[in-house]
């Protein structure tokens, strides 16, 4: 199949840039305005027993690590809409991408979906792998400390 178009260009600002400048977009989808609560990666890995992590960033926070503790559900933002139901509605969902840019959008479409337990991560899989690794080297202090004596 030949389509028409020869040149494609592509906005360098991306979409957000595009609605700031207040250029034309037509919304198909009209998410709720709703503000997602940010958790501190912290604060997740206090309490990964009593949540799930809701990995939205696919390929992109791989490469940067991936999540070995707690209750992981891997569904890159694209998937989201085929693939929500697999979600549990009776705990907390802690929405993660690479850079925190794109759980607000995942956020709203949960919502639209029921979901209402929700938080995002602050600082996205970044923040998260700094503090995991964090943790893991005080935990293997400890450990040392433990043995010498």
């Amino acid at each position: 199949m030949k389509l028409g178009y020869t040149n494609v260009k592509v906005y360098p600002g991306g979409l957000p840039d595009w609605i700031r400048r207040r250029y034309p977009v037509v919304r198909t989808v009209d998410y709720p305005k709703v503000k997602i609560p940010k958790m501190y990666p912290e604060k997740v890995y206090k309490q990964l027993g009593n949540l799930v992590i809701l990995d939205i960033g696919g390929p992109e926070l791989q490469k940067i690590g991936t999540f070995k503790q707690g209750h992981v559900f891997h569904i890159p933002l694209d998937d989201l809409e085929d693939k929500y139901e697999a979600l549990p509605k009776d705990k907390k969902i802690v929405i993660v991408d690479v850079m925190g840019k794109q759980e607000d959008i995942a956020g709203r479409f949960l919502t639209m979906k029921g979901y209402t337990n929700l938080a995002e991560m602050a600082g996205g899989g970044r923040a998260w792998f700094k503090t995991v690794r964090v943790n893991e080297m005080e935990k293997k202090k400890i450990r040392k400390k433990a043995e010498k004596k």
